[in-house]
């Protein structure tokens, strides 16, 4: 998997007036962390780090930090926090890996092919949209596609009939339903009770047929 460079820049003060300014400058505050490397405030370019992650690998790449003065580290993001009412991001957690060690990291599922029982009214329900997997940094997939043109109404197809590439391991239980093909759904017609010639039959009024000598029949 590719890297992309992103310039990190180091917080003085931490504090909520410095976060408030940097983000009216067009920066997010963050914080950096790893193994081997202790808890450090951070800030980076918004411009840059949108564009870092809206690369195809999406949050799963491998970001190479630039501190002043520093070697670089790799990172993943492990958080991102978004502002509620505008959706900007205004704070990340960064987290220092190893390229030769292995992680966990969500991967998102595709969906490949129509399945044959549509065709016969079926529902095509998806359960689960990513899976976590363990593997090394340069070997994170960008996605795991799912064949299920061969579904009919009933079938279910779960995680450990996905396909993963050498050197990925599962990490969510195999036993979980990623798409199930559902019957469509039945819809019920009302039963019409004709009235009684010459009854006139209100909402809610039950319908009584006399027989011929006055009585119910």
């Amino acid at each position: 998997m590719a890297e992309v460079q992103l310039t990190v820049q180091t917080r003085k003060a931490n504090t909520k007036g410095e976060t408030h300014g940097l983000r009216k400058q067009g920066k997010i505050p963050g914080v950096v962390y790893g193994k081997t490397t202790a808890p450090a405030p951070i800030y980076v370019d918004r411009k840059e780090f949108v564009h870092a992650i809206t690369q195809p690998a999406g949050l799963n790449v491998i970001l190479s930090l630039q501190l002043e003065g520093g070697k670089p580290i790799f990172a993943l993001v492990r958080a991102m926090q978004r502002d509620v009412l505008s959706r900007e991001i205004i704070h990340i957690d960064l987290h220092a890996i190893s390229l030769e060690e292995t992680i966990t990291a969500y991967i998102p599922l595709r969906l490949q092919g129509i399945p044959v029982g549509l065709q016969e009214g079926g529902v095509l329900q998806q359960n689960l949209h990513r899976i976590e997997v363990e593997c090394l940094p340069a070997a994170i997939p960008q996605h795991i596609d799912l064949e299920v043109s061969s579904l009919i109404i009933g079938d279910s197809m779960f995680v450990r009939d996905l396909v993963l590439p050498v050197g990925v391991t599962l990490v969510t239980e195999g036993e979980t339903a990623v798409v199930t093909l559902v019957p469509p759904e039945k819809v019920e017609v009302p039963v019409e009770v004709a009235p009684v010639e010459g009854e006139i039959i209100a909402p809610g009024k039950a319908v009584e047929v006399e027989g011929k000598e006055g009585k119910p029949a």
